[in-house]
């Protein structure tokens, strides 16, 4: 998290997504399936400042995303998000 800037609508939707996915994973696990419309729906941004703030956290090397397989019950595509920072859960920082 140190290597983030601290200005700017990307910086700052990419922290409330961080903690929004760690608010949604399971205890003891470093993943959460959510979908991206779940997430533009539960940060109250606009659908690209979400997809910019999910970008930054990829190249920071905060989360890792994959889509997922199943669906939600919507029929919309989830995502895998394993999430790499010093804030995953786990003691200390991963790669």
């Amino acid at each position: 998290m140190q290597q983030l800037p601290n200005r700017g609508v990307t910086v700052l939707a990419a922290f409330k997504i961080y903690l929004k996915l760690l608010e949604s994973r399971s205890k003891g696990s470093s993943k959460t399936l959510i979908s991206h419309r779940k997430l533009v729906e539960a940060m109250s941004l606009p659908p690209r400042d979400v997809a910019a703030g999910i970008d930054h956290l990829v190249v920071n090397r905060l989360v890792h995303v994959r889509q997922h397989p199943t669906l939600n019950t919507a029929g919309h595509p989830v995502n895998e998000y394993d999430l790499k920072g010093p804030l995953n859960g786990h003691g200390g920082p991963t790669n």
